[in-house]
């Protein structure tokens, strides 16, 4: 984010004009992070089968400490705008079962960990008020996580997290506060770019990222640490690190994000602290029939009809078993016209379907799927 302005380059040129240099491993001498926090507002539980609505609305309590002077602040995060229903194929979400919100392009990402995005453009506000009585606000657009069920909370650190700390940088009331607070970019650097600042956000490489179960305002839940640097035209500002968790609703318009400690590189007194304070959803953009399956087919059809309205037949069965509620169930291949649906059927009637196997697969395993160990004498 490239940020323009004559006090930022007044407080820029009274800075050293040399540049910082400094260990590349020095996220490893970080200090211990501070412990639970409870949020002060309401806050709906973290609940995967949600979508983005208008309306969801994230706060944060801000408090900045810069020797003996204490400032607080209040910013928020409001999604006001969902993009428009896209055309095209839909699939039902493996994890809760309804029809994707459709307003976003989906896509699987498979390896070690099963990972589902789907990605639209989202309009945001965010706001920011202080304890002087200062205001200031803005829109802007971010990447939506429509849909988003991730297995490791480690895989999930980057997305998003970037959007909330660009909103929060860019309020101009905020500007003061933090140049009082950062180590300032050098003269040179400033000069260099013809008086612009280019501030960004670092993460260092690491080698591992620890998931604990930790007590947050939504209870117990897998979170983890990622040390992170704000850089000044490529020079340390600020050091810190975020706490996040899943990327579910109500944290959606703030990537899971539930708190956020950065410190001077020089001087850990002068700090900011960035604390959930509430979180709540709006309304989501559709409101998927979990009945339907599309391309006409429903829950509980059997099988045979499914083939005969697709104009297909079976191939093959890919796995049978019993899921975690005693349930037996089949995942089968169906050869239809131009592609392969993969459908999960319970007593010839089906519960599932999927273009290919992978979100069939992902839908058996979260309901504690165990598979017969050979398919073919299984009955």
């Amino acid at each position: 984010m490239n940020m323009r302005s004559p006090a930022l380059l007044f407080a820029a040129l009274g800075a050293a004009c040399g540049s910082v240099e400094r260990p590349a491993d020095w996220a490893s001498s970080l200090p211990q992070p501070q412990g639970a926090f409870a949020a002060t507002g309401p806050v709906d539980a973290l609940d995967p089968a949600a979508i983005w609505g208008v309306g969801d609305r994230v706060e944060y309590a801000i408090e900045v400490a810069i020797g003996a002077e204490r400032r607080t602040f209040t910013f928020s995060l409001t999604t006001t705008q969902l993009p428009a229903p896209r055309d095209g194929i839909d699939a039902v979400h493996p994890v809760h079962d309804r029809i994707l919100t459709r307003t976003a392009t989906e896509q699987w990402q498979h390896g070690p960990f099963v990972v589902y995005h789907a990605y639209g453009p989202a309009k945001v506000r965010a706001e920011l008020r202080g304890d002087d009585g200062t205001e200031c606000s803005g829109e802007f657009e971010v990447e939506s996580l429509a849909h988003l069920h991730v297995e490791d909370v480690r895989t999930a650190w980057s997305t998003g997290v970037h959007g909330m700390f660009r909103a929060l940088l860019s309020l101009d009331c905020m500007h003061a506060t933090l140049m009082r607070l950062v180590r300032r970019p050098s003269a040179w650097s400033v000069l260099s770019r013809l008086g612009r600042i280019d501030v960004r956000l670092d993460w260092p490489d690491l080698d591992r990222m620890d998931v604990v179960e930790a007590s947050t305002p939504f209870g117990k839940v897998p979170t983890a640490w990622r040390p992170l640097t704000i850089l000044a035209n490529g020079e340390p500002a600020l050091d810190g690190r975020v706490q996040f968790t899943w990327k579910q609703s109500p944290l959606l318009p703030a990537a899971g994000v539930l708190q956020v400690e950065a410190w001077h590189p020089d001087d850990p007194a002068a700090r900011i602290t960035i604390r959930l304070a509430s979180a709540k959803r709006g309304v989501p953009p559709d409101h998927p029939d979990p009945e339907d399956l599309r391309g006409g087919l429903r829950r509980g059809m059997t099988v045979d009809d499914a083939c005969s309205l697709l104009g297909g037949k079976v191939e093959k069965t890919l796995a049978q078993g019993r899921l975690a509620d005693g349930r037996r169930v089949d995942l089968l291949q169906l050869k239809v016209p131009r592609w392969w649906l993969v459908v999960v059927a319970h007593e010839g009637r089906l519960q599932y379907a999927s273009g290919g196997d992978h979100m069939s697969r992902h839908w058996l395993k979260v309901r504690g799927f165990v598979p017969d160990a050979d398919p073919a004498t299984s009955r």
